[in-house]
């Protein structure tokens, strides 16, 4: 990755190829083996086991759980720097604080540590809410639609070949997604655990307890240094420290069943 961002011209450049490149391989490869191993009829089996709700196993791993949970808060942490692509970029305000140059082949660019401030009224204020209309559909129709996309094509693979009721447990699950598809190439074994099927638990839920520190951050700091007139609406605010509090959880229970395991 260090290498990769020491190249063309701006850090946001390439992160912005890599990322594309990585979303096409992952993508690619799952859309391949699910329309070349699992079943037609299956795909709705799956898209309608999203909305059923059967209970949960006993007894409950809650580290488990919290991965599960923290899945999401891995994403969440990997987009708590990916908002410096959208200064990088030029979004918005970011156009008038500069952008990081990558090692090799960047331009020398005055980069403001502490931002550009606008007057939050008449026209100004017009705009910012433009831009929060591009924010909405980047995050639901583009990032949440591609986030279930994902989920279901992982889901709909695992469902198709792993028989009902097998005990599947820490990284079990995908060693046997990668086992089964490694009889018909054996180079389906690196590309599934390439792709990403493994559970790790304890790091997963270390991307909680950072989405829980960063979610009371941002609330702080949008209310000391933001106008009023653009801080985010109070239920927002505490949807951000639900969401803190609901990753906190998770792993708490996930941190005490590791150290339990060291005893």
């Amino acid at each position: 990755m260090v290498l990769i961002l020491s190249f063309g011209g701006t850090i946001e450049r390439m992160l912005e190829y890599f990322a594309w490149t990585m979303l096409g391989v992952v993508f690619l490869f799952l859309i391949s083996v699910n329309v070349a191993f699992v079943p037609a009829a299956h795909w709705w089996r799956t898209f309608v086991g999203f909305f059923l709700f059967s209970g949960l196993p006993q007894p409950i791993d809650w580290s488990l759980i919290g991965a599960f949970a923290a899945t999401a808060g891995s994403g969440g942490m990997g987009n708590l720097t990916v908002t410096n692509w959208v200064r990088d970029k030029g979004f918005g305000m970011g156009k008038l604080v500069g952008a990081i140059p990558s090692a090799v082949g960047g331009h020398h660019v005055a980069l403001s540590h502490v931002g550009k401030v606008f007057r939050a009224e008449g026209d100004n204020l017009t705009r910012w809410r433009d831009w929060l209309r591009y924010v909405h559909l980047d995050q639901i129709w583009i990032w949440g639609l591609f986030c279930f996309f994902g989920m279901y094509l992982n889901v709909n693979l695992a469902t198709a070949i792993i028989p009902h009721g097998t005990d599947l447990q820490g990284l079990a699950a995908g060693a046997y997604q990668a086992h089964y598809l490694r009889q018909i190439w054996p180079g389906f074994w690196f590309l599934t655990l390439f792709n990403g099927f493994q559970l790790f638990k304890f790091l997963a839920n270390m991307a909680g307890v950072v989405l829980a520190i960063a979610g009371v951050q941002i609330v702080r700091v949008n209310r000391r240094f933001l106008p009023r007139a653009l801080r985010p609406a109070l239920w927002r605010e505490g949807g951000v420290l639900l969401c803190s509090a609901f990753y906190a959880y998770f792993a708490f229970y996930a941190i005490r069943a590791f150290f339990q395991t060291l005893r």
